[in-house]
């Protein structure tokens, strides 16, 4: 307990939220999100804190492929862009390689108590979780419960800071993801937490940890070819972080 930490964007936190978080003696942060994200809401709280800041630089559009930029010229709505969430969850295991693989890094040397982040907390952050926690040995049925509180829990009003309509509009005409928080907004996606599965109530992350098996035979194996994270490298991280 309080060594592993998933969060969102921490792009709202106040003097009183960052004197709260120095309880923690937090050592590294993992920002999952992408340059456009970045651009709108950087992470002034690992700066201030001295905190050691992990990011992979990569593009949002890249990683959503078509669907990003439907979204930003208007011919896909909100909606029809949660539709897509079952292939994108499929594909994020290979997109967002590099940053896992640091992020394990980080905690076989020890460099916790770890927060890995994204903008929701859900999403990649939820992916990210999943393989920490089936490294740990921790049953798939309880890595899906825990992947689903983050609909309870999540607070979206604290994930844009104090960004206004107007500088939005301003910064969709050259970032993506701007245009996309525009399309939400208007929509009225993102005021409440969506439930994280489909209409036959498949949880999103269930494709993930599929395509993982589908392509790798386990996910122990995607692991160990692809992050390096083997069965010393298991055995470690169980020595660390289980009681």
């Amino acid at each position: 307990r309080g060594l592993l930490f998933r969060s969102g964007s921490m792009v709202s936190l106040t003097e009183n939220d960052m004197d709260y978080l120095s309880q923690f003696s937090f050592k590294t942060v993992v920002d999952l999100r992408s340059q456009e994200e970045l651009e709108l809401f950087p992470n002034h709280w690992a700066e201030k804190a001295a905190i050691s800041y992990t990011n992979v630089p990569y593009s949002m559009a890249s990683m959503m492929g078509g669907s990003l930029a439907r979204v930003a010229e208007d011919t896909m709505d909100a909606t029809e862009m949660l539709s897509q969430m079952g292939p994108m969850y499929r594909s994020m295991p290979e997109t967002i390689k590099s940053q896992l693989n640091l992020m394990f890094q980080h905690l076989l040397a020890e460099e916790a108590p770890l927060v890995v982040n994204c903008s929701a907390g859900q999403d990649r952050t939820g992916i990210a979780s999943a393989l920490i926690l089936t490294a740990l040995g921790v049953p798939r049925s309880t890595i899906i419960d825990d992947y689903l509180l983050s609909t309870r829990l999540r607070r979206p009003e604290f994930e844009q800071s104090q960004i206004s309509e107007a500088e939005l509009l301003e910064a969709a005409e050259v970032n993506v993801f701007a245009a996309m928080m525009l399309q939400f907004n208007d929509e009225g996606i993102g005021e409440q937490p969506n439930p994280l599965y489909t209409e036959n109530r498949v949880p999103f992350l269930q494709f993930a940890l599929n395509g993982i098996e589908e392509n790798y035979g386990s996910v122990f194996n995607y692991l160990d070819s692809e992050l390096g994270i083997g069965a010393e490298e298991i055995e470690r991280l169980k020595g660390l972080y289980l009681q």
